[in-house]
């Protein structure tokens, strides 16, 4: 067992003072013990700073739902500007038979499921350019991170 370098046969000049060779004697027995302390201590500091702690983890999967749920009202309104154009066109279309002469039952009934099909589709339409503005203010204002 090592003994403390304050301990025993102390033969310096000044009463109490410790002698650097007693010093770096008790070093040498205890230089294993050290190293091993030493070495443990280092690679807990490596995992702790290594390794994403759950506040990390947790913000990083906001930001990903938030940008993913940006993504998807983003294509959600695309798709739903293209169906509004198709219907438009079809609209048009209908309007220009009309100008011809007299509508079908057929072409009555198509322009007034189009024109109620386009009202649900603009308020969609909204909906999503409205949830996507969201999204984007999230990650604008940092509203994953923390303490928020």
């Amino acid at each position: 067992m090592a003994t403390s370098p304050l301990s025993g046969n102390e033969t310096a000049q000044t009463p109490g003072a410790v002698r650097l060779p007693a010093v770096l004697a008790w070093l040498r027995e205890v230089k294993e013990l050290i190293a091993l302390v030493l070495f443990f201590a280092g690679g807990v500091t490596w995992l702790a700073g290594y390794f994403a702690t759950k506040a990390q983890v947790e913000e990083l999967r906001c930001l990903l739902l938030t940008n993913v749920g940006m993504v998807d009202s983003q294509m959600h309104s695309k798709i739903i500007g293209d169906e509004l154009a198709r219907m438009g066109r079809q609209l048009e279309d209908i309007g220009d038979k009309e100008k011809l002469g007299p509508l079908s039952d057929f072409d009555k009934e198509e322009r007034k499921r189009l024109s109620l099909d386009s009202d649900i589709a603009k308020a969609q339409y909204v909906d999503a350019e409205k949830t996507f503005a969201q999204n984007a203010d999230k990650l604008r204002t940092n509203f994953c991170q923390k303490g928020r």
